[in-house]
Order: structure tokens, then sequence, then C-alpha cells
């Protein structure tokens, strides 16, 4: 059977500053003092870190968007937040929502102000004491469940944010609802450009909790923001900047980026009025986006209604080994058949394109019956998909590989295309409950949500499909895998490849580009992996360390003083005598 892709629990880190960036009125020191602008974003990394993450593409998708893109078409007229910390609101209902019904609507810039929606609705039930600043997240999860209300049916005041939507306001804001969000990077990924860039690309605009300090208040002109070299000096200490009110959390949306532009930036929109920056928009450099903006989300939109009984469904495989070799397949049954047997220890991982945007999930099995849920395994990872891009399986990277485990037969490895979400795991305690093959599992656990099987048509030179969905919304797809025990005549001839998974790596990150670590103390887990047992694992430096033959390894590790980056070198050896050595660089973050 294949094994569940192991995951590390996340260290858990003090925090090294207040999760209240800024709530309330911000007053900067220096000219800007004549000139003061409310704030709001309360950005608290244990609460950003719970959201799911978008799952893992393929480095190639992530650099395939074009090089310049802009949404500004379907801004509505900037805002203004006045007087009261409410820039979430206006971020997110505001300005992200806006843009999606007038992306969806093709509404131009004279239609735009009859469908603007309203901050103050999301912001007045999701607000702290006060009126004092909200989280991200909270914003979007209510414009997930309940949607957003006109503008015009609950207007905006910065005097108070006591006002409620009634029964009525609330029926119509359901029609302004958003499919769902994802958080685009971790704590440490280093280059947040790509993954908002890509985002961008997909239509969807992204909101940002951004730290802002004076030279940001005093922003003016069409040019590039650059921040001071005193605000970039409060990076290195944000308690103190924090304590201070030299810096504060603020929310807004990207619309835009050009990668000619200053080396590469974002065009990014506020709510201080059109007196602001550039009529209330600013650039900001990929290099000072990475360093500035902490959190990000990429907001999805409803899916317009498929048309009837038309091919609205399709998607694509490939099952790669470990070597870097692509494993082949032949049509067997409903499924695929894997064209060569596998032995225990093989590790390979599977990419999978859907020819729509909906959602993705793994199911594995064998012919026992018992079957788990291999992706996602937890809340950590969304199963979204977007239209033609490639997802990692198991991710977070290139770099990572699923393995079989000792029970030689037959397995099944179930990738299920859907429109709408699923509970993988319930649907593999369902099919694990159930009787007779595959195929009549997936029917017990699945129902008529299953699309027929006269509906899909299989893909003959490759792993794919194209259905036409009706009222079913799920298309399972059958991998079939002969498990067969290790020969003994087969020497293992390749060294482990040596992959971390706590601190989390991004897709996007360079595979020896510095981790950003909270402390200098920390937990570090990986896994050395090897279609051989580990004989042998060492980390340079490790106050402690253990590992297991299956190559899963843990060490608590102290780093020098010092920002960094900071080397930590693994050295590992399988039973079959194969060695191999890597070197991790980590540096120190504030967040």
């Amino acid at each position: 059977m294949i094994e569940y892709p192991r995951r590390a629990n996340l260290a858990r880190f003090l925090f090294l500053g207040v999760c209240c960036f800024l709530c309330s009125l911000v007053v900067f020191p220096g000219a800007v003092q004549a000139q003061q602008y409310r704030l709001g974003a309360t950005l608290d990394p244990e609460a950003y870190e719970r959201v799911p993450k978008a799952a893992p593409l393929a480095r190639g998708d992530y650099l395939s968007a074009p090089p310049s893109l802009s949404l500004k078409q379907f801004v509505p007229p900037v805002g203004d937040q006045g007087d009261q910390g409410s820039c979430v609101g206006w971020a997110t209902a505001y300005a992200a929502r806006t843009m999606l019904k007038a992306k969806a609507s093709g509404a131009g810039q004279q239609s735009l102000r009859d469908i603007v929606l309203s901050p103050s609705y999301v912001f007045n039930q999701i607000n702290l004491p006060g009126c004092n600043g909200s989280y991200i997240p909270q914003a979007l999860d209510l414009m997930r469940d309940q949607g957003v209300a006109r503008l015009a049916e609950f207007p905006y005041s910065d005097t108070s944010c006591s006002a409620q939507p009634s029964d009525r306001v609330r029926a119509s804001a359901s029609d302004f609802r958003i499919k769902g969000f994802t958080r685009l990077w971790g704590r440490s990924g280093r280059n947040k450009h790509v993954a908002a860039r890509r985002a961008l690309a997909n239509g969807n605009p992204v909101v940002i909790g951004m730290m802002v300090g004076d030279s940001f208040l005093a922003h003016q002109g069409s040019g590039t923001w650059r921040p001071s070299s005193q605000d970039l000096s409060y990076l290195n200490d944000l308690k103190y900047a924090l304590d201070n009110g030299f810096l504060g959390g603020h929310a807004m949306t990207v619309v835009g980026y050009d990668d000619t532009r200053d080396g590469g930036a974002f065009e990014v929109v506020n709510s201080w009025s059109t007196g602001w920056g550039n009529r209330g928009f600013f650039w900001i450099s990929y290099d000072m986006f990475n360093a500035f903006v902490f959190e990000g989300y990429e907001v999805l939109p409803l899916d317009p209604p498929p048309p009837p009984r038309v091919v609205d469904m399709g998607g694509a495989v490939r099952v790669l080994h470990i070597s870097g070799d692509q494993i082949g397949a032949r049509v067997d049954g409903a499924g695929y058949r894997l064209t060569r047997p596998l032995p225990s220890g093989t590790r390979f991982r599977v990419e999978a394109t859907s020819d729509e945007t909906g959602y993705l999930y793994v199911v594995g099995g064998d012919a026992t019956g018992d079957y788990v849920a291999l992706f996602p395994r937890g809340r950590d990872v969304a199963p979204y998909a977007q239209q033609n891009a490639t997802l990692l399986l198991p991710g977070p990277t290139e770099q990572h590989f699923t393995r079989l485990n000792d029970t030689v037969g037959t397995d099944f490895y179930v990738l299920l295309f859907a429109q709408n979400e699923l509970d993988p795991r319930s649907i593999a305690d369902r099919m694990s409950r159930g009787s007779g093959d595959v195929q009549a599992r997936l029917r017990q656990a699945l129902g008529d949500r299953i699309v027929p099987d006269d509906e899909i048509a299989l893909d003959s030179t490759g792993i794919g499909f194209e259905a036409a969905s009706g009222d079913a919304d799920v298309v399972p797809l059958i991998l079939t895998i002969d498990h067969v025990a290790p020969s003994q005549d087969a020497g293992d001839q390749d060294a482990p490849l040596i992959v971390l998974t706590n601190p989390a790596p991004e897709a996007f990150d360079g595979d020896d580009a510095p981790i950003a670590v909270p402390s200098r103390l920390f937990t570090l887990e990986g896994m050395a992996q090897d279609e051989s047992d580990i004989a042998r694992l060492r980390i340079d430096g490790a106050l402690s360390s253990q590992y297991s033959s299956r190559g899963p390894f843990r060490a608590e590790i102290e780093l020098p003083e010092g920002p960094g980056p900071h080397p930590v070198t693994i050295e590992t050896r399988d039973t079959a005598g194969n060695a191999a050595t890597r070197t991790l660089l980590f540096t120190l973050t504030t967040y």
C-alpha cells in the first residue's frame, strides 16, 4: 500500500512581538505628522499559518505567467477609510470582491460604481474593540460564508462600526460570496512575489498584510515606492518598531505586476483616497514586497454555471520515479495500470493538471480493502486546482516523493477531480467499510456525484480524461499499481535524496535558497528518500538528532549569533553504501 507522505508537526515558536501589529491611529515621527492615516490590519503569524496554503505547483507553472498583467480596469473608484482602522474591509470587500464581480460581469469603469461592495458589511462584523483593526482571514471567511452587501445597501461610516446588517441585507449579500481563499506562502517563504504574481496571472486579486512606516505614509507620485533606510532597519527589530509606533500593519489589494519596472514590481490599490500616492495606487518592487509584505491571500471567485451536457471536466497525470524517469500506464478497465511493477520501497510522485478550475484529491488503497486519504492530508494545504495548473503530489516541492510500503499485492492510487469540495478522509473511510472492487467502493462512497462511465473518455496515449459532468461533479481517475517484492539481484546505485519538511520549503523558492526561521533555536525535520533503508544520518552541530531507517529525521538546531545565512550540513548513507550530503542555509526573521 502507498504510505502517507510523512509530514512533521510544525515547531511552535515564541512570538517576537505582539499579535496586533497596529489597531489604532498611527502617528509616525517626522514630516508626515501633518497627514495621519489609519491602518488596522492585525497580523498574526500563527493565525496566518492556520489558513490552508495553495497547493504546490510545478516550478514551470510559477514562471509561465506573462511578463506583465493588470486587473486595474476592474478596480472600483479609490475609497477612503477615513478615521477608522478598517483597511481589512476595504482591501477584501470593497476592492478584491468588487474586482471579482466586475471581472465576471465584464463591467467597465463607468458601471463599476453600481456594483461596488461595502467594506463596513465585513468590518462591522469582525472588528476588534473600539473599531481598531481586524484579521484578514476572518474577513475572507465571512465573505465565503455570508458574502458582501452592496455599498448602496450598507453604507460606510468612519465614525462608527456598530451598525449590523438586517436579514434582508444578509440575504442580498449571499449573491456576492467568494468560493474561498488560499494562503500564498509560509513563514519561511523568501520569494513571495513569485506566488503573488502567479495568483494575479490566474485573474484573481491578492490581498496583502504589509508593514508600513513613515516613508510609506509620505509616498506621493507615480514612481515606485522606496522605503527609507530607517524603515528598512526597523524590520530587524519589529518588536521595538511596533511598540514605538514606527511600523504598523496595513491591508491592501494587489491589482497587477510588471516584470520590466524596476526589476519587477506590483501595482497596489490603497484605501486612503486619491490624494495619497499615485491617485490612490502605488508600485512596490519585488524585493521590497518580499521584505515588507508578511501575509498574502489569493481570493477565489465563484465558478460560473457550466453549460448543460458539454465537456466541462478534464485532466492529465504524470507519474515520475525518484530517478526522474516517467512511469507509463495503459488503459485498464475504468482506469489505468502502470506498465511496470513497482517493488516495495519505490519512491514516486505524481503531477496532476485539471483542464478546468476545481478541486483535486487523492485516496490510496490496496486489495485488502484498506483506504486512506493521501492528499491533502490535513487542513494546511488547499486542494484547489486552478485551470491548467500542475499540482505536485505529495509536494511541497518537486523533491518530495511518496513511498510504497512493504505490503506487496495490488495498490490503487485514486485521483478525484471534483467541481466542488470533498472530504477525502470520509471518502476513504466509506471505501474501507464498503465491498467489491475499487470502482464499486467509489460508487458506494460518492453515489451519484460520480460522472457516469459513458460520459468519461480516457486518453489512450497518456493518463488523462475528458468528461461531461451533467448533474454529477466528480471524476475518479484510478491508477492500479502491481506492487512486488524487491528483487534480490537489483542493486541500488542511487544516493539518498535529502529534503526538508519543517521548516516547510516553498515550491517557488530555489532548492538552495536560504530558509527563514523565527528563532536561533528550532526543530529541523526532513526525509532522506531512498529505495533502500537508511543506515546512517548525521547533522553537523545538532544539539540532538534522531532518524528512522525509512528516512525521516529530526534534530534540534541552535544557529550562531547574527542574521545569517548559517549553514547546516546533513550527511547520510543507505544500506547499499550510497552516500549523500546536503547543506541547507538558514536566516533569522522577526515574523
